[in-house]
């Protein structure tokens, strides 16, 4: 995990290390639930075929987790900043 985090920080240096860490844990997670939605059991064809609509319902795993980073990476960022721009104490909260 750190060595995740390290990488993060090294692409994004305005992150401290514990909102490294949150998009790290959150990349992971979204990662695992977008791979199992984006890959369809072997039943689902026969499903697709009698109703397309399911299909169109799968994400698309790269799209998805690329769009959830940036999201999250975004967020990490501005929840740090007050209505003036200053760092909220809220940002520095952290829940168990």
């Amino acid at each position: 995990m750190h060595a995740l985090v390290g990488l993060v920080r090294g692409h994004l240096p305005e992150l401290t290390a514990g909102e490294a860490a949150s998009l790290t844990e959150t990349t992971l997670l979204l990662a695992m639930a977008a791979w199992q939605c984006s890959r369809p059991s072997p039943e689902m064809p026969a499903v697709h075929a009698s109703d397309p609509k399911p299909a169109a319902m799968r994400p698309d795993f790269t799209d998805a987790v690329r769009r959830a980073v940036a999201v999250t990476a975004s967020g990490l960022l501005a929840r740090r900043q007050g209505p003036h721009g200053l760092v909220s104490v809220a940002a520095h909260t952290v829940c168990p």
